[in-house]
C-alpha cells in the first residue's frame, strides 16, 4: 500500500483481490475500477483494507473514519387538536437529530384535503424558521381540513419526511333566518334557513313553556302561541359560535256570540289575521267582527293576542194577519170580526209586541195579538206591525193588509093594538109592539 492507502502491486505477481471490513466485521470484496478500488464508509469507525496478490501474499491497512452519520433526523409535532376548531390553529414542529450532525433545515407545505394525501408535494416547500431548539410553528387560518407535509434534513444530508393532520379549522359564524307565518292560520309553517362553515352545525328551537327540539328539513310547524327561540350552532370548537332569532306568535280567537263555531288562528308578530268565512246564526244576520267594542280590520298588524266577537243583527219576523170573516152585520155592539196576527222567527227566545193600524193610522190601545171589531165604523183596511225582541235587539215587520166590512142591521118592528077594533079612532088608543135588530130584541 502507498501512504494514501492505494495498492501498487509491488512484487510483480499482480493484485488478486482487495477487501475491507469495519472493526471486527467480515471482509467484503471491492470491485476494481481500472487500477483503483473504492468503497464508501457509511459509519464512523476503524476500517481495515486487505490486499492479496496472485501468489497469496497479503497486506492490511487500517484507517479510522470519523464524522460519518446515516441516522435520519426525527420530527415531533404538537398542537393538533381533534375535530373542528373555530380559531386559527398554531402547530409546533420540533426536529431532532440523534446522529450528531444536527438539524440543517425543516421544510413544509400545507395541503388542503379531506383525507391524508398519499403523494408528497415536490414544489412550493416553505423553509420553517427554527429557534435554538430546532422548533418552529405553522399557523393554519383558512377554513377547511388541512395536512402538513414536513421534510427534515440533517447536516449529514439524511432526511425524514411525513404527514401530520388532520387540522380542521372553521372560523365562520353561522347565520340564521326564520320566515313565514305572517298570514293567520290554524298552524304556521315557518321556513328555517341556516348557513354554516365546513364543520356544519345544527338548528334547535326552544319552545314556550319549556322544551327544545332539533329543526330538520328547513321548516318548523307552530301550533301554540308564544315566543320561540331558534338557534343555529356551529359544530366547530368547544365554545361554538351561534346565531339566534326570536319569533313571537300571537293567537286570534273568534267568539261567534251564539253563532256557528269559528276556528282560532295563529300569526307571527306584525303579521295579519285571515278573515274567516262568516259564521251563521238562525234568525240573525252577521254584520262583522269587533275587538273591544270597535270594528276590526283584518289589515291591522297583529302585535298581541286578539279576541274578536261576532256582531249580529236580529232578522225581521214574519207575520200574517187573518180574519175569521171579512164581512159581517152589526150586532148591537158585539164583536162580529176578529183579526189575528201570527208571527214567527227563526231565532229562539223571541218576544213579540203588536201595534194595529187602520189605514195608515195607529189604532189607539190596539196592542194585542188580536183585534176585535164590532161597529160599522170599524169597516176598513187593517194591518199590524210586529216588533220582535231577543235580548237587547229588536226588529219589526209590517203584516199583510186585510179589508173588512161591517154593515148596518135591518130592524124588524112588530106592533099590536089591544082592544081596538076596526073603525075605532086611534086617538087616545094605546099601541104595543117589539122591534128587533138582527137577533137582538128591543122593548
Amino acid at each position: 500500500f502507498t501512504d494514501a492507502g492505494l495498492s501498487n502491486g509491488y512484487g510483480g505477481s499482480g493484485v488478486s483481490s482487495v477487501q475491507w471490513k469495519l472493526g471486527e466485521g467480515d471482509y467484503q470484496s471491492i470491485t476494481p475500477s481500472g487500477s483503483s478500488y473504492t468503497f464508501t464508509a457509511t459509519a464512523s469507525g476503524d476500517y481495515t483494507v486487505k490486499v492479496t496478490d496472485t501468489v497469496g501474499n497479503a497486506a492490511e491497512y487500517t484507517v479510522t473514519v470519523t464524522g460519518v452519520e446515516t441516522t435520519p433526523p426525527t420530527m415531533s409535532i404538537t398542537g393538533i387538536q381533534s375535530g373542528w376548531q373555530n380559531t386559527a390553529q398554531t402547530i409546533t414542529l420540533t426536529a431532532s437529530d440523534t446522529g450528531g450532525s444536527g438539524v440543517e433545515k425543516v421544510e413544509y407545505a400545507l395541503v388542503k384535503s379531506d383525507s391524508q394525501p398519499t403523494t408528497a408535494p415536490t414544489d412550493d416547500l416553505t423553509t420553517l424558521t427554527l429557534d435554538g431548539n430546532s422548533s418552529g410553528t405553522v399557523t393554519v387560518e383558512t377554513n377547511g381540513t388541512w395536512y402538513i407535509y414536513y421534510k427534515v434534513t440533517d447536516n449529514a444530508g439524511n432526511t425524514k419526511d411525513g404527514w401530520a393532520g388532520p387540522i380542521q379549522v372553521d372560523t365562520q359564524a353561522p347565520t340564521l333566518s326564520v320566515t313565514g307565518g305572517t298570514t293567520g292560520a290554524a298552524s304556521l309553517s315557518l321556513t328555517v334557513s341556516a348557513t354554516f362553515g365546513p364543520a356544519g352545525g345544527t338548528v334547535t328551537v326552544s319552545k314556550p313553556g319549556g322544551g327544545t327540539e332539533t329543526v330538520t328539513g328547513g321548516s318548523y310547524t307552530v301550533a301554540v302561541e308564544g315566543t320561540y327561540t331558534f338557534t343555529a350552532t356551529s359544530s366547530a370548537g368547544t365554545t361554538p359560535q351561534t346565531d339566534s332569532e326570536n319569533v313571537t306568535v300571537h293567537s286570534m280567537t273568534f267568539n261567534s256570540n251564539g253563532g256557528s263555531t269559528v276556528s282560532g288562528q295563529l300569526v307571527v308578530n306584525n303579521g295579519t289575521a285571515t278573515e274567516p268565512d262568516d259564521p251563521t246564526r238562525a234568525g240573525y244576520t252577521f254584520t262583522g267582527w269587533q275587538s273591544d267594542g270597535s270594528a276590526y280590520s283584518f289589515d291591522t298588524p297583529v302585535t298581541g293576542d286578539v279576541s274578536l266577537t261576532a256582531v249580529w243583527t236580529l232578522d225581521e219576523p214574519t207575520v200574517n194577519v187573518t180574519a175569521d170573516q171579512t164581512t159581517a152585520t152589526y150586532h148591537g155592539g158585539e164583536t162580529v170580526i176578529t183579526l189575528t196576527a201570527t208571527p214567527s222567527h227563526a231565532a229562539s227566545g223571541v218576544d213579540y209586541t203588536y201595534q194595529w193600524y187602520k189605514g195608515s193610522a195607529a189604532v189607539s190601545g190596539a196592542t194585542g195579538q188580536t183585534l176585535k171589531l164590532s161597529t160599522v165604523a170599524d169597516t176598513g183596511s187593517y194591518y199590524v206591525v210586529v216588533t220582535a225582541t231577543a235580548g237587547t235587539q229588536t226588529s219589526e215587520k209590517q203584516s199583510n193588509t186585510v179589508d173588512v166590512k161591517i154593515v148596518k142591521a135591518t130592524p124588524t118592528l112588530n106592533v099590536s093594538a089591544g082592544g081596538i077594533t076596526y073603525g075605532d079612532t086611534l086617538a087616545g088608543s094605546e099601541l104595543y109592539g117589539t122591534a128587533s135588530l138582527g137577533e137582538k130584541q128591543v122593548e
